[in-house]
């Protein structure tokens, strides 16, 4: 049985499980302290439900391509001394820290940024406003955006 593709895979399991359940704590605060604002008055809200599952959902997509580097980097140090040591696996854990936290405060920046501009661009309209009140319609569409501006 070949335990290095065992190991790789359990890292790459590990860092996805761990930094994804990060990624969702980080995005709902973003989104909370940044853009929304409310207490605990917004736990009915389906307008709001929407808006930061869209938004968890596009900060994943955007962090979820620094996992890879990680695990490729491990790889190729693995290969070059034929040994798994303590040493290559913090190296590599380094590297996925430095992609992560680019990644992570890029995305948020690209979806702070996409929002702004699309507030811009509908300036009679205040968005976040309207999915405050609990607009479905609004909340459809400012997902919508920042979904297709992910992809």
């Amino acid at each position: 049985m070949d335990w290095q593709l065992i190991f790789f895979s359990t890292y790459e399991l590990i860092l996805s499980l761990t930094f994804g359940l990060l990624t969702i704590y980080i995005a709902t605060r973003f989104i909370n302290l940044v853009f929304l604002r409310m207490g605990k008055e917004a736990h009915a809200n389906v307008s709001i439900a929407l808006f930061t599952g869209g938004l968890i959902v596009c900060v994943m997509i955007l962090v979820q391509g620094s996992v890879l580097p990680s695990v490729d980097a491990l790889r190729t140090m693995v290969l070059g001394q034929e040994d798994i040591s303590l040493e290559i696996v913090f190296i590599s854990l380094g590297y996925f820290l430095a992609f992560y936290s680019m990644a992570l405060v890029m995305s948020m920046f690209l979806i702070f940024t996409s929002i702004q501009i699309h507030m811009y661009a509908t300036f009679d309209v205040d968005e976040i406003a309207e999915i405050k009140a609990d607009n479905l319609a609004q909340a459809v569409l400012l997902t919508g955006a920042l979904l297709g501006m992910t992809y």
